[in-house]
């Protein structure tokens, strides 16, 4: 039985597009393949002492398969890893990868993982053993200054005037013959004392004359209380 001619026309395309497709889906997966993966960790280097907060650099890319990359690290000599960043969907190259924080960790010796996932479920790591974590030196506390003692500024007395005493006048000679000194007129303070010694005095007279009256007073009582009953016997 004869084939039509355009028929075979036809199964021949699509033989030759069938083909075509499957060398260039080759084609492509060799070339991803091939393609290699940029995973690195340039610091810290391997031994190196690290302490606090410690910058992990490198890089983390793959031309045509990153999806994402992530940081690990675990005591050395065992795989029980603990993750330094979650996933970073970012890629890095020869720059920062994230920052390690090693001031809780007990000091000794550690181990850095760095993975990067690919789209075709691949997944790309490097690691860098034996990391010398040191005990993060915590800044010394200095004592409070002691205040200085407070002094106490002597304190300058006003210094006292002498009293003045008022100079003896002489007699002031005039044309050649001595004039008598002028009287000083009595003080203000001696007036006082005269006055206060003065009501002082008749205070002390009127309460004696009142004793005195009192004490008569009672006698002449005293009396006539006595004579009464001399004058009843009789």
């Amino acid at each position: 039985m004869m084939i039509p001619r355009h028929r075979q026309v036809s199964r021949v395309l699509v033989l030759t597009v069938a083909l075509v497709g499957t060398a260039a889906m080759s084609m492509m997966g060799v070339a991803a393949q091939g393609e290699p993966t940029q995973i690195a960790i340039t610091a810290p280097t391997p031994g190196e002492a690290v302490s606090g907060a410690v910058t992990v650099s490198g890089s983390a890319d793959h031309p045509s398969q990153f999806t994402a990359y992530q940081l690990w690290f675990a005591l050395s000599g065992t795989e029980q890893w603990f993750p330094v960043t979650g996933p970073v969907q970012e890629p890095v190259q020869q720059g920062v990868l994230g920052q390690w924080d090693t001031s809780a960790l007990p000091p000794g010796q550690y181990d850095l993982r760095l993975q990067v996932f690919l789209a075709d479920g691949n997944v790309s790591e490097v690691r860098v053993d034996n990391l010398e974590v040191q005990p993060t030196q915590q800044p010394a506390l200095s004592s409070p200054a002691e205040p200085p003692p407070a002094t106490i500024a002597p304190t300058e007395m006003p210094a006292l005037a002498a009293p003045v005493v008022p100079a003896e006048e002489g007699p002031v000679e005039v044309g050649g013959q001595d004039s008598p000194a002028p009287e000083t007129a009595p003080s203000p303070d001696f007036g006082n004392a005269f006055c206060t010694g003065a009501l002082l005095g008749l205070g002390l007279m009127a309460l004696a004359g009142a004793y005195l009256f009192l004490r008569n007073q009672a006698r002449s009582a005293v009396r006539r209380a006595s004579s009464r009953p001399a004058r009843g016997r009789e």
